[in-house]
């Protein structure tokens, strides 16, 4: 298992705005399979990752989620069936990122 500082880092990266192949995390200690799980990690944790080509490679960035998506997470939340069924899943995938 990797270092929760190399998480961490990526993730104040990817705050920052700007794009990461898996090549330039590993200056976060982190390997390429690494980093992919990570993002799909933050990705779990509702964040919107997303993948972009750079340079004929795959780089990661994070942005504002689109209208559907808000809509659908807000969808889930508010119906009483749905959120009591996935609220341990949804609070699991809340904490990868607190």
């Amino acid at each position: 298992m990797i270092p929760s500082t190399g998480r961490a880092r990526l993730l104040a990266f990817l705050r920052t705005g700007r794009s990461i192949t898996t090549r330039q995390a590993t200056r976060f200690g982190l390997t390429p399979d690494s980093t992919r799980a990570r993002i799909s990690e933050f990705r779990k944790a509702g964040l919107a990752i997303y993948t972009n080509d750079h340079k004929g490679r795959v780089a990661y960035r994070m942005g504002t989620p689109t209208r559907r998506e808000v809509a659908a997470g807000k969808l889930v939340l508010n119906d009483p069936y749905l959120s009591q069924y996935l609220k341990a899943e949804i609070e699991a995938n809340l904490a990868l990122v607190n």
